[in-house]
C-alpha cells in the first residue's frame, strides 16, 4: 500500500487523542465524552480491547465513532509481552467490519515491566519478531493493519545512551525482517504502520526542540523514526501517534510529570495539533496526546487520573477549551498539491577542469531523474563536464494524472587558461557524513565566488587516512563530515574529500567550531597534508610537488593570488597546542616553517606574478556618513559581523563598486535609495542589512555572524 491507499477519516485533520485508560465504559460514559470529543474536532482515537479477551467489549464505542467520522485505533491489550492468545484472529474479524482497521500489536517492549518476571530474557529480540510477526500475519489474514508497538520515551532500560528507544525500534526492525521470509515481509510490509509514543519529556518545547538520534524525546520524534523506517525498509511507513505529548502532573513524586502548569500542556499540545494539521509530513498520520480520562472510565491509577484532561472530580485541564476553541480543516497532503521544482547551479560558466555542482529542491513529487538517471526528490551533484553540456531534471508529481515536470541547466565550459589540474582522487561521497554520527545537520554551503584563502593545514597524525580522520570527526564529535577540501599524503597522492562548495570546518580559532570568536570556513579552503611538521620534520618532497601544483590550480580557478595562502596557525590567537602546518614562535610571532617552499612549488606552474586576471573585490560593507554625522551606533553593532566576516568597510559609494558584494548597512535615511540604485546599476550584488532602529540592525548582524550567514540573499 502506498501512505496515500491507508485509510483516514473523513475531514482528517491529524487531531487524536488516547480515549480511557480502561478497556471500556459504560454507554452513558462513552456518548458524554464521544460529544467532548466532536467538540474537540478529534479524528482519531485509540482505545484498549482484549484484556481477559472480551471480545465485544468496546462495539458501542466502535460504532459511536464511526458514526462521527473519528477513525478508531486498537491496541490489542495484552500483558506481560509474549505470544496473543488464539481468539486474535477472532477480535480482528469481529472489529474489521464495523471499521476498525489498525491494530497495535504490544506495548512498550522496551520496558522490562512489560516482560514476565519484570526482566528481559535472553533471547528478548528473537521472542519479540517471533511473537510480534505470528500476530501480524494473523492481522493481516483477517483484514487488519498490524502496527508495530508505541515504545517508553526515555525509558533507559534498554540501549542507553544509544537512543533508547531509537535502538529498540531500529533492532526489532532487524529482527523482524530477519524472522519473515521474503515473500512474508512483501505482505507484512505492505500494510504495516508504526504506533509511536511522542511525549514532550520535561516539557520541551514540541516544535522548536531539535531531534537527533541521540536525543529524539520530543514531539517531533517522528523525523528519526522516519529515517529508521526508510533505511531499514526502504520508504515511509504511516507513523500514527498513539501516546504523546506533555504531560500534567500536580505532586512532585509524579513520574508521569513533565509540567506542572496547566497553561503549557494547553500551548503544546494546541501548537502540535496546528503543526500536525499544516506542516506535518505526509506519513505523520495523527498526534494523541495520552489521556482523556481514567478514574471516570474505573481506573483507580493516582498517577493516570493527574494527567487526565477530565477527572472523576468534574474538573477538567485547560487543555480542553483551547483546543475546542482552535480552527479545524482537513489536511491537504502532497499527493493532493501542485508539484514545484527548483533547479539551479552554484556556476552556469565554468573553466575546463573545474566542477560545479547542480542543486535541485520538490515539492509534491513522486520521482525525479537526472539525465535519465534516477536521483532523490531533494539533492545535489557535483559535475566536472569536459565539454559544454545541458542537463535535464524531470520530476514525476504526486498528484495523479499531472504532466511531468521538465527543467534544463546548461554549463558552459570554457578553454583553461591558468594552470592544469593535478591528479585528484575525488572521494568526498563516499566518506562518513551527515545523518550518520547524528551531527544537527549537513554542512552548509556557498558559492565558488564566495571562497577568497586557501588555508594549509597538518593533519597532526602521521598515519592519518581520510576515511579514518573522517570516521572520528563524525562519530566521535559528531561534526557533519571531514573538516579539510583536500588531503595530501606523503606519497603526493591528492585527495579531494570535500565539494569546493561545502563549508565545512576547518578554520576556526579556539576548541569548538560552533562556538569559536572567528572563523573563515565560509571564504576559504582547507588543504591538509598528512604528518606533524616541525623544525628537522618537514613534509615530504612528493608532498610538496603535489601540493604545490594543486594550489597553482585552485589560485588560477578562484582567480586568487598568493596573498590567498595561508597556514591555520597565522589565523589563530594561541596555536601552541597545535602549531598547524608546521609553525613556531620567532621574535613574539609564529611563522609557517614551510611557506616558502611551497610558495616556489606554486610559483613554478603560475610564475611569481600570479593569475593575470583578478576581478573587483569581494566584499563591502558601506556605512553611511553625513556632513555633520556618521553611523557611530551602527558601526558599533556590526562589529561582531565584521570580525566575522573580515570585509572591506568604509563611506564611500565609489569605493564601494570596486567590490563584487556591497551590504549596506542601516536604512535609507542613512545610505539613500539612489546610491543603492546606483551601485545595482554598475552591476554589483548588493543587499541593505537593516532592522527595527539601531537595535534591530545589529541584532540582524549579530544573528547573521551567529549561523555564518554572510549575506541574506546568496
Amino acid at each position: 500500500m502506498e501512505l496515500r491507499e491507508y485509510p483516514r477519516p473523513q475531514g482528517d485533520n491529524g487531531r487524536g487523542i488516547h480515549w480511557f485508560t480502561t478497556q471500556s465504559a459504560g454507554n452513558p460514559v462513552v456518548d458524554t465524552y464521544i460529544n467532548e470529543c466532536r467538540a474537540m474536532h478529534i479524528k482519531w482515537v485509540v482505545f484498549l480491547n482484549g484484556f481477559d479477551w472480551a471480545l465485544t467489549a468496546n462495539d458501542y464505542l466502535v460504532d459511536k465513532l464511526i458514526q462521527n467520522d473519528m477513525m478508531p485505533i486498537l491496541r490489542v491489550l495484552t500483558h506481560p509481552t509474549g505470544p496473543l492468545p488464539a481468539d486474535l484472529p477472532t477480535l480482528v474479524s469481529h472489529y474489521v467490519p464495523k471499521g476498525v482497521r489498525y491494530f497495535q500489536i504490544h506495548n512498550e517492549p522496551n520496558l522490562k515491566g512489560e516482560w514476565p518476571n519484570n526482566d528481559f530474557p535472553p533471547n528478548m529480540m528473537a521472542k519479540f519478531a517471533e511473537w510480534w510477526c505470528d500476530a501480524a500475519l494473523k492481522v493481516i489474514d483477517a483484514g487488519g493493519l498490524p502496527g508495530l508497538p508505541g515504545l517508553a520515551t526515555a525509558g533507559g532500560e534498554y540501549g542507553l545512551g544509544q537512543g533508547e528507544d531509537l535502538k529498540y525500534f531500529s533492532d526489532a526492525l532487524d529482527a523482524i525482517h530477519a524472522r519473515l521470509t521474503p515473500a512474508q515481509r512483501t505482505k507484512v510490509y505492505n500494510k504495516l504502520w508504526i504506533s509511536l509514543h511522542n511525549y514532550n519529556v520535561w516539557a520541551r518545547d514540541p516544535i522548536t526542540t531539535p531531534v537527533t538520534p541521540q536525543d529524539s524525546h520530543c514531539f517531533k520524534k517522528f523525523i528519526i523514526y522516519d529515517q529508521v523506517v526508510r533505511q531499514k525498509i526502504g520508504r515511509s511507513l504511516p507513523i500514527l501517534g498513539t501516546e504523546g505529548g506533555t504531560r500534567l502532573g500536580i505532586r512532585p513524586d509524579n513520574p508521569y510529570t513533565d509540567t506542572r502548569d496547566e497553561n503549557v500542556v494547553a500551548d503544546h499540545t494546541a501548537r502540535s495539533f496546528a503543526y500536525v494539521m499544516d506542516n506535518a509530513p505526509d506519513y505523520f498520520f495523527c498526534h494523541s496526546p495520552w489521556v482523556l480520562a481514567s478514574q471516570l472510565a474505573g481506573n483507580t491509577d493516582p498517577f493516570f487520573e493527574e494527567t487526565a484532561w477530565y477527572r472523576a472530580n468534574g474538573s477538567r485541564q485547560k487543555v480542553v477549551d483551547v483546543v475546542k476553541a482552535m480552527p479545524s480543516h482537513e489536511r491537504v497532503f502532497s499527493w493532493d498539491k501542485p508539484a514545484k521544482v527548483e533547479f539551479t547551479a552554484d556556476s552556469t560558466d565554468i573553466t575546463q577542469g573545474e566542477s560545479t555542482t547542480l542543486r535541485w529542491t520538490t515539492q509534491n513529487v513522486a520521482s525525479v531523474t537526472l539525465n535519465g538517471a534516477n536521483v532523490p526528490v531533494n539533492g545535489q551533484q557535483a559535475i566536472q563536464p569536459a565539454a559544454t553540456t545541458t542537463y535535464t531534471l524531470r520530476a514525476v508529481p504526486s498528484r495523479q494524472g499531472a504532466a511531468v515536470i521538465e527543467r534544463t541547466l546548461t554549463i558552459t565550459v570554457q578553454a583553461a587558461t591558468g594552470p592544469g589540474q593535478p591528479p585528484i582522487i575525488n572521494i568526498a561521497s563516499e566518506l562518513p557524513q551527515y545523518p550518520r554520527g547524528g551531527a544537527p545537520g549537513p554542512y552548509p554551503t556557498r558559492t565558488l565566488s564566495e571562497i577568497q584563502m586557501l588555508i594549509l593545514h597538518h593533519t597532526n597524525w602521521e598515519t592519518a587516512t581520510p576515511e579514518a580522520l573522517a570516521a572520528y570527526l563524525v562519530d566521535k564529535l559528531h561534526w557533519p563530515g571531514i573538516g579539510y577540501h583536500f588531503m595530501i599524503m606523503k606519497d603526493g597522492t591528492i585527495y579531494q574529500t570535500n565539494e569546493l562548495t561545502t563549508v565545512s570546518y576547518h578554520s576556526y580559532d579556539g576548541n569548538d567550531p560552533l562556538t569559536a570568536p572567528r572563523n573563515w570556513d565560509r571564504q576559504s579552503l582547507g588543504v591538509a597534508l598528512v604528518g606533524q611538521f616541525k623544525p628537522g620534520h618537514l613534509p615530504t618532497q612528493a608532498q610538496l610537488e603535489s601540493s604545490g601544483k594543486l594550489c597553482a590550480w585552485l589560485l588560477g580557478n578562484l582567480h586568487l593570488t598568493e596573498s590567498a595562502i595561508w597556514g591555520r596557525c597565522e589565523l589563530m590567537t594561541n596555536p601552541a597546542g597545535n602549531p598547524s602546518p608546521g609553525c613556531v614562535k620567532d621574535a613574539g610571532r609564529w611563522l609557517w616553517i614551510w611557506r616558502d617552499s611551497l610558495l616556489a612549488e606554486i610559483r613554478k606552474y603560475m610564475g611569481p606574478a600570479g593569475p593575470e586576471v583578478t576581478p573587483p573585490s569581494y566584499h563591502y560593507l558601506l556605512f553611511w556618513k553625513h556632513a555633520d554625522n556618521w553611523a557611530q551606533e551602527d558601526w558599533a553593532g556590526a562589529q561582531t559581523y565584521i570580525q566575522r566576516f573580515l570585509p572591506t568597510c568604509g563611506f564611500d559609494v565609489e569605493e564601494a563598486k570596486q567590490y563584487t558584494n556591497i551590504s549596506i548597512v542601516g536604512g535609507p535615511f542613512g545610505v539613500p535609495e539612489s546610491d543603492e540604485q546606483a551601485l545595482k546599476d554598475a552591476g554589483r550584488h548588493v543587499e541593505r542589512l537593516a532592522g527595527e532602529g539601531f537595535a534591530g540592525t545589529a541584532a540582524l548582524l549579530n544573528d547573521m555572524a551567529q549561523k555564518g550567514q554572510r549575506f541574506l540573499h546568496q
